[in-house]
């Protein structure tokens, strides 16, 4: 393995890191913290110029693409700013080949996050955290969207990098 592709492993293993600590954070706090975004946006460009940015353009369209169908949702407070943000970058990493799996991947989760919306209300248990949380989405009308959005991102980004 020579240096360029441990790089890139090492840079593949940053963004599941960052991803994961989103996705942890927005669960806990309903926030996306702008610290993460920055940390995507340099892992993106180091990934991509170790490669020589052979898709920049394509990348940088499903970013601007995915930024702009979500200002639409952040303009009626269907979500927060942070969301938007992540939604460029993810966009980056996906890059227009994989943009496909994390459409496909952002329904099933989201039905999967809908069906724990419903169900939590059945359980009386007060002691279980997620079963709290879930309780307090629904009664709030607030959903963590970086959830839904970074266990969707993970396999498209993963495919991309290890394709």
């Amino acid at each position: 393995m020579s240096g360029l592709e441990l790089l890139e492993y090492i840079s593949a293993l940053s963004i599941m890191g960052v991803l994961t600590y989103i996705c942890i954070h927005d669960f806990r706090h309903l926030i996306i913290e702008n610290w993460a975004i920055v940390a995507l946006l340099g892992l993106y460009v180091l990934w991509s110029g170790l490669s020589g940015f052979p898709s920049v353009a394509t990348d940088v369209f499903m970013a601007v693409l995915f930024f702009l169908l979500a200002l639409v949702m952040w303009i009626f407070r269907a979500m927060g700013a942070g969301d938007v943000k992540l939604y460029f970058v993810l966009g980056l990493l996906m890059g227009m080949e994989w943009a496909i799996v994390f459409i496909v991947m952002l329904l099933v989760f989201s039905v999967l996050f809908w069906i724990g919306l419903k169900l939590s209300t059945r359980y009386k248990d007060t002691s279980n955290y997620i079963i709290s949380r879930f309780r307090f989405f629904k009664a709030e009308g607030v959903l963590p969207y970086g959830v839904v959005m970074t266990l969707s991102a993970a396999p498209a980004i993963l495919g991309r990098f290890f394709s």
